[in-house]
């Protein structure tokens, strides 16, 4: 049998989180994904829980997709740069960038392009503004 997390205390660590926050303060995902205390909770879980009758794939809620089996993990990277361009530790495998600003997730084309590890947003940031999630193969 698999383990399942438990969601009643997985919404209490969130909960916990979101009691927190401070005048402005915005929750993200990568707040939660900081939590050392989530991410043992996760681990003991097999990477899977169920709800309402369904099971879900823990790697995917977290960051948005599936993941290869070579594949890295990197998430809440600070992405190094200032002003339009930032680079990634790693180049990224296409299609996993995920990119916040100021923790709000911004749009790939729209709001940034990516060319390697290189990302080069549309608005000018300052240096600690840009987050990213992705994997990468080594």
């Amino acid at each position: 049998m698999v383990p399942i997390v438990d969601l009643k205390q997985l919404m209490s660590l969130v909960i916990r989180e979101l009691k927190n926050l401070k005048g402005n303060d915005r929750l993200s995902i990568n707040n939660l994904r900081e939590s050392n205390e989530l991410a043992m909770g996760l681990a003991k879980s097999s990477n899977r829980f169920t709800y309402a009758g369904t099971s879900y794939d823990v790697a995917e809620l977290m960051h948005g997709g599936g993941s290869s089996s070579s594949a890295t993990n990197v998430w809440g990277e600070v992405v190094a740069g200032s002003g339009t361009t930032f680079t990634l530790a790693y180049a990224p495998d296409s299609g996993t960038v995920r990119v916040y600003a100021r923790g709000q997730r911004i749009a790939v084309t729209s709001d940034y392009t990516i060319s390697d590890a290189t990302i080069t947003t549309v608005l000018s940031w300052s240096a600690g503004d840009i987050v990213a999630d992705y994997e990468y193969t080594p």
